[in-house]
């Protein structure tokens, strides 16, 4: 008896090539799936990442203008310091060197300490 079987799965006719293919067919359509989805998934991050560039840039453009208000700012205090020491130059008559060195230092000690 069983040796009857054994003699029947060796003449066995081979696996039809229609199942193959259709294994085969199985197999690439699950492969396809698989990737459409990694492409989509891919296609989200690149899409989260470029709004969040847009949005990076549109920040640093904001500070940009800020910096450059500052520094229009400081410009202009600047020439109005500029000019108060020429107007009091020509008041004081007196020698105010040291009393501006004692000045600027107390300043530069204060900047520095609420640092």
């Amino acid at each position: 008896m069983n040796h009857v079987s054994e003699t029947k799965r060796r003449m066995a006719p081979p696996p039809s090539k229609a199942g193959e293919s259709s294994l085969l067919f199985k197999g690439l359509q699950k492969q396809i799936a698989h990737m459409q989805q990694l492409l989509k998934e891919q296609s989200t991050a690149i899409r989260k990442s470029s709004h969040a560039s847009v949005a990076q840039t549109h920040t640093l453009e904001r500070i940009h203008d800020r910096l450059d208000a500052f520094v229009v700012e400081s410009r202009v205090t600047n020439m109005l310091l500029s000019e108060l020491v020429a107007i009091h130059q020509t008041i004081v008559t007196e020698d105010t060197d040291g009393l501006r060195e004692a000045i600027r230092s107390d300043a530069y000690h204060r900047v520095r300490n609420a640092e």
